[in-house]
C-alpha cells in the first residue's frame, strides 16, 4: 500500500483557490461570468440527457 506524505498533502490547493488564481475571487466580474457559463452548461447537460431518454 502507499503512503501518503502529509506535508505534501497539505502544500495541495483546494478547486475554490484554482478557480480563484484563474478566475478571480468570488464576486469579481470575470468569475460570476465563469460560474454563469458553467451552470448553463451543466443545465444543457442535463436536458440532452432528458432527451435522450424520452426518445
Amino acid at each position: 500500500m502507499t503512503k501518503l506524505n502529509g506535508k505534501k498533502l497539505a502544500e495541495l490547493k483546494t478547486g475554490s483557490q484554482h478557480l480563484a488564481e484563474k478566475y478571480g475571487e468570488k464576486g469579481t466580474p470575470s468569475r460570476e461570468e465563469f460560474e454563469a457559463k458553467a451552470k448553463a452548461w451543466y443545465y444543457a447537460e442535463l436536458l440532452r440527457d432528458e432527451r435522450k431518454l424520452c426518445s
